[in-house]
């Protein structure tokens, strides 16, 4: 009988045993993941391109440094543009809090806004002007009157390319 009761208490040291340590891995694991930056997409037509921030550093301002090296803009996503087109931006509410604003070939296109959805009719465009592949740039700015300094919180990197 004594045998009987440390074979069942030795199972159950074992089950509670197996059951931390799979505990203890799940956690490890997910402590490595990183949090996913919020992301901004385009639309053109029935076109859209999303993507995640080039540069963020976790909704803090961004250095000049990291500036300089996210200007190289590596990983541009790259959406068909017409003359005349409607571009379409939408952001994460994470990046309308503070404020946003586009760019296009490094001068402003849109005001900064708080919303997370604006439009911007392309028909007021130079289109014969723009090269075959122009930059835009989605950036978070501190537009919404908060504490935080002026400046850049987050930059996503896009292409126009022309149609011929």
């Amino acid at each position: 009988m004594t045998s009987m009761l440390s074979t069942g208490r030795f199972r159950r040291t074992a089950r509670t045993a197996l059951a931390a340590g799979a505990t203890v891995c799940a956690l490890a694991a997910l402590s490595g993941c990183e949090k996913p930056t919020p992301v901004a997409t385009v639309t053109i037509g029935s076109d859209s391109v999303t993507s995640e921030a080039s540069c963020w550093n976790d909704g803090k301002k961004l250095s000049e440094k990291e500036l300089k090296k996210c200007a190289e803009g590596n990983g541009k996503r790259k959406i068909d543009f017409g003359e005349g087109d409607v571009l379409r931006f939408g952001v994460d509410s994470d990046i309308a809090e503070k404020g946003w604003q586009v760019f296009l070939a490094n001068q402003e296109l849109l005001e900064p806004t708080t919303k997370t959805y604006k439009t911007f009719d392309g028909s007021q465009l130079r289109y014969s002007a723009l090269p075959k592949e122009t930059d835009l740039v989605i950036a978070q700015v501190n537009s919404a009157g908060k504490k935080e300094a002026e400046g850049f919180y987050g930059l996503w990197h896009f292409t126009l390319v022309k149609e011929s």
